[in-house]
C-alpha cells in the first residue's frame, strides 16, 4: 500500500526519470484506470527503483512490473475486503433523499445499452486497436500513444483512421 516516500539518490533519480514511462505502460497494458491505480503503480515503481539500486543485476522492467502489480493487487484486495456502506442520516437536513441518491432507471438502462454496444464494437477490433481506443478515451495524445505503444505517429494515425471507419460502419452509427 502507499508508503512514506523516500529520497532518491542521484542514480535512482536518473533511473526513475529514464524508466518513468513504464508506469503508464503498466496501467495501459493491464487496463487499469489511471484515476484509481496511478498512485499504487507509482508506489510500486518507486519500490522497484530502491530494490534495483540494492540488486542492480536484476532486469528493471520485470522488477518494476512485479512491484507495481503487487501494489495494485494489494489495493484491490483491500477494496474487496471492505463491505459497502450506504447510510441515511435523519438528523442531517442537507442529506439527499433516496430518490435523489438512486440513479434514474431510464438513464441507467440507456447507459447499459450503450455499454453493450461499445463492447460489441470493441470485440471486432484487434488487441492493438483496443489499446489505441482505450488510450484515446483516457485522453492521451497521438504522440503519447505512439510513445507508449512504441509505434510511429503515422502508424497510430492509420490505426485511428481504421477505427473511425469501423465505428461509422456499426449498426448503431448507421441507425443514428
Amino acid at each position: 500500500m502507499l508508503h512514506q516516500p523516500q529520497i532518491l539518490s542521484p542514480e535512482e533519480s536518473a533511473l526513475a526519470a529514464e524508466q518513468f514511462g513504464q508506469v503508464y505502460s503498466f496501467l495501459a497494458e493491464n487496463d487499469l484506470s489511471e484515476d484509481i491505480y496511478y498512485d499504487y503503480a507509482l508506489d510500486g515503481f518507486l519500490k522497484a527503483i530502491h530494490k534495483h539500486s540494492r540488486e542492480p543485476g536484476k532486469d528493471f522492467k520485470e522488477l518494476s512490473w512485479t512491484c507495481m502489480s503487487a501494489e495494485c493487487s494489494a489495493y484491490e484486495e483491500m477494496q474487496y475486503s471492505l463491505p459497502p456502506v450506504l447510510s441515511f442520516c435523519e438528523s442531517d437536513r442537507s442529506a439527499y433523499t433516496l430518490e435523489e441518491t438512486v440513479a434514474n432507471t431510464k438513464d441507467t438502462l440507456e447507459e447499459t445499452i450503450m455499454s453493450i454496444s461499445l463492447q460489441e464494437t470493441m470485440a471486432g477490433f484487434d488487441e492493438l486497436q483496443r489499446k489505441v481506443v482505450k488510450l484515446l478515451y483516457a485522453g492521451y495524445s497521438q504522440m503519447d500513444i505512439a510513445s507508449m505503444l512504441q509505434m510511429s505517429i503515422q502508424a497510430v494515425r492509420n490505426e485511428i483512421h481504421y477505427i473511425q471507419q469501423e465505428l461509422t460502419a456499426t449498426p448503431l452509427m448507421m441507425a443514428a
